[in-house]
């Protein structure tokens, strides 16, 4: 028998019948140029590193579950400093940059809900751990009431936004690694959350990237 080529119709059904994930662990990509028409979503934190250093601009946003309907299982409580949410873990001695939380599901209740998001030192083991060694404060008093900051769309920023006038906007945060959530005061009700989510965004120079603390 003689040679069969293959016609074009039938290499391009073949192509496009391939599994094109491809497994770019360890990879370095080099000035390349990602193009596009279609939504595009990329995991994981976003580096901005000197070539041959770690130390560079980090940045990330993750996203908390909180309500027991919708993937969660948070209960407030009126624990001064207790632990609401891990967040993530962070180098030591980050300079952070900017901070927000976005509320992307409403709260189910208007209790009172008040949190902080801190950078501390404290191991974050179980949920209502009292939050004490060298806490650094992100964001303050972040209400996750439904009629407030647990609103749909509501938007909380960092407690030095407002740049005073030395013109400083960035925080150490001290030896500690452990970026979460927790209670602002004694004045929370004790509330099994039905529904809410957040996604939190953090912004740092430091010397590592940031990884996901799903522990709480």
């Amino acid at each position: 028998m003689g040679n069969r080529r293959m016609g074009l119709s039938r290499l391009e059904a073949l192509l496009e019948a391939v599994d094109r994930d491809l497994n770019l662990v360890n990879t370095t990509l080099t000035n390349c140029t990602i193009t596009t028409t279609a939504a595009a979503t990329f995991s994981g934190s976003v580096g901005k590193v000197p070539t041959g250093q770690a130390f560079g601009i980090y940045e990330a946003a993750f996203e908390l579950k909180f309500g027991a309907t919708t993937g969660g299982s948070t209960t407030f409580t009126t624990t001064d400093n207790g632990l609401v949410k891990t967040v993530a873990t962070l180098p030591a001695n980050a300079r952070i940059i900017d901070a927000y939380i976005l509320t992307t599901e409403v709260f189910d209740s208007n209790d009172e809900k008040g949190v902080d998001l801190v950078v501390t030192s404290t191991s974050p083991a179980s949920a209502d751990t009292a939050i004490s060694g060298g806490v650094v404060q992100v964001i303050t008093a972040a209400e996750m009431k439904s009629g407030t900051s647990g609103a749909l769309n509501a938007f909380v920023s960092a407690v030095w936004s407002a740049a005073d006038t030395s013109g400083t906007s960035i925080v150490a945060s001290g030896a500690g690694t452990h970026l979460c959530l927790i209670n602002t005061d004694t004045n929370n009700v004790g509330d099994a959350v039905q529904t809410g989510k957040v996604v939190v965004y953090i912004k740092y120079m430091g010397s590592a990237a940031p990884v996901a603390n799903t522990t709480v």
